[in-house]
């Protein structure tokens, strides 16, 4: 993974690039998505390119930390953007 380069920050929200490339030459670029999450790494959202590897999708799916299950994911998510506002994935 390369560094997570934060390009924006609200409320203790961070958004930044998320790039996964290969340990292989050449060294190209495997995976790609976006991530939000909070300063103490407590809450983690992350919305996937479409079709990132040996995931078995061929959408963007959303991966979000430390829920449970789908309605704590719903949750944090709800949470994570009221706290940051409207650029954040998903909507709603």
């Amino acid at each position: 993974m390369a560094y997570i380069f934060i390009t924006l920050k609200s409320n203790g929200i961070n958004m930044g690039n998320l790039t996964y490339q290969s340990n292989e030459y050449p060294f190209n670029i495997t995976e790609q998505g976006l991530i939000w999450f909070d300063n103490n790494f407590e809450n983690i959202n992350i919305w996937s390119s479409p079709e990132w590897k040996d995931s078995g999708h061929h959408k963007n799916m959303f991966i979000v930390a430390e829920s449970q299950n789908y309605e704590e994911a719903i949750d944090i998510q709800k949470r994570m953007r009221n706290k940051f506002g409207k650029v954040f994935v998903p909507k709603e």
